[in-house]
């Protein structure tokens, strides 16, 4: 089924529907974020466009009494419904959260977005009582077409005298359709310099999704749940979102382009690159994005530096063959190997993290992506424990095994990079693990460690004073 945009308030024919107001938490997850959520951005541009229903941004990656600001927020505005957007490691905090709104405000819907939520729907309902409702997939139509019949929505699902039930998901086909998110509602500091944005580097940094979806399906990722398919903005549209966002939030160093995988469609990244250095938006700031290495050539990296770009990231995960074939990575270790040559030799910074704790990994797997970060000049990596995200194939597989009892503890522990207590390869021993982390960040202090030292000297340099300038 397909979702089109929402049309103006009263354009139905049955009479305008009552204007709702709407607040959007991003909670705190324990970690603080160097980037905006672009996601409250583009709900509120699509509600302002589309509806009269209007959209307020709460944001905790600032607050410090996170209870005592939600509780000021609410009184301000009075919203009819509280959305709160979240990845599963921020269930905890949403758990909270949605018992406080319920304490103090019993009679305001509360509804749950994002990637956990379009995972977990029936579970997050039940082990978070506090959630009224569920949105399903993406949120901007869904929010501008809230009203008091929530239930008749598309991607809305919901528990009744404790039966779960849902509609059908649907999702706009055309993401041109969709405005630029609004920026002018986050805080000013995302766009002060500083350093996390882009792993390494120090500036002004923007971000920017110019696709949506992402054509693989790795066993430990959940981006399927959320995106099925593969949906690009045009060049043209992208060109006018660089303009947009320099107007409302001035000049930058650096844009990161957020989409999952930039080089889905090579004929649009190339005219977006001809089109970038047509407009002359190369001598204004640099910038990165996520690329896979088996669609990695010279001629397309040379074009893409030519454009701007000086930084990508790639999920190499591991050298193993054996490894990449159980993850269902469709990259070869030597497609991985050529992507590092054809960055090195163009001096483009490469980032990578690896992953360790796949199902069924032995310790010569690991021995091959030590030796692997020994050989590559990967200026930024490091190793990941791997984290079976709920909604990806490996959460589903350990579901059903047992291996996995959901949990909010369970989901919060699982989801988190920061936390490795629990690992699912019975076959190497947790301490064994421990020697070759120890060995792999050996391996990258010099290639690694110390190029990323080495390059946020020279970026801070390069922004301090030689910022890129319109010739």
């Amino acid at each position: 089924m397909v979702l089109h945009p929402a049309p103006a308030c009263g354009a139905t024919g049955v009479g305008p529907s009552p204007v709702k107001t709407i607040l959007l938490i991003i909670p705190f997850d324990g970690h603080r974020q160097a980037s905006p959520t672009l996601g409250a951005g583009y709900i509120k541009a699509y509600a302002d466009r589309y509806s009269g229903n209007r959209v307020h941004l709460h944001d905790e990656n600032f607050a410090e009494d996170r209870d005592a600001f939600l509780l000021q927020k609410m009184e301000e505005i009075m919203p009819d419904f509280v959305g709160i957007s979240f990845p599963s490691s921020a269930v905890l905090r949403v758990a909270a959260l949605a018992r406080l709104l319920k304490e103090r405000y019993p009679d305001t819907p509360v509804f749950a977005g994002g990637y956990h939520p379009t995972s977990e729907p029936e579970l997050t309902l039940r082990l978070i009582p506090g959630v009224d409702f569920v949105a399903r997939g993406e949120g901007e139509a869904f929010v501008a077409s809230l009203s008091a019949n929530w239930r008749d929505l598309p991607n809305a699902a919901w528990l009744e005298d404790g039966i779960y039930k849902e509609n059908p998901v649907e999702a706009i086909t055309d993401i041109d359709t969709i405005p630029f998110p609004d920026r002018r509602i986050y805080d000013r500091r995302y766009f002060l310099p500083q350093e996390g944005v882009i792993a390494g580097v120090f500036g002004r940094t923007a971000t920017l999704m110019s696709s949506r979806g992402c054509p693989y399906s790795c066993r430990f990722c959940s981006g399927k749940m959320m995106q099925k398919a593969v949906r690009c903005h045009s060049a043209g549209r992208v060109l006018d979102e660089i303009e947009h966002l320099l107007t409302v939030r001035g000049e930058i160093d650096y844009l990161y382009f957020l989409d999952v995988m930039f080089l889905a469609r090579w004929d649009r990244v190339e005219e977006l690159c001809r089109e970038l250095i047509r407009n002359r938006f190369h001598r204004r700031f640099r910038w990165a994005a996520t690329v896979a290495a088996n669609v990695v050539d010279e001629e397309k990296v040379r074009l893409m530096k030519e454009a701007g770009c000086f930084y990508l990231s790639f999920g190499f995960e591991s050298d193993s063959p054996r490894v990449l074939s159980i993850i269902n990575k469709r990259a070869t270790p030597q497609q991985n190997r050529k992507a590092c040559e054809i960055c090195e030799k163009l001096g483009i910074h490469i980032n990578s993290a690896f992953l360790f704790g796949i199902p069924g990994e032995r310790e010569e797997d690991l021995d091959l992506s030590i030796e692997f970060v020994k050989r590559h000049n990967i200026g930024f990596t490091g190793v990941n424990i791997m984290r079976p995200l709920p909604g990806s194939p490996f959460y589903r597989e350990f579901v059903k095994e047992g291996r996995i009892v959901p949990s909010l503890e369970e989901w919060h522990e699982i989801s988190s990079i920061y936390e490795a207590r629990k690992i699912f390869n019975d076959g190497i021993p947790p301490d064994v693990y421990g020697a070759y982390i120890g060995r792999f960040n050996e391996a990258a202090r010099w290639k690694g460690r110390y190029n990323r030292m080495r390059a946020n000297w020279r970026m801070r340099l390069k922004y301090l004073f030689d910022r890129p300038q319109v010739a």
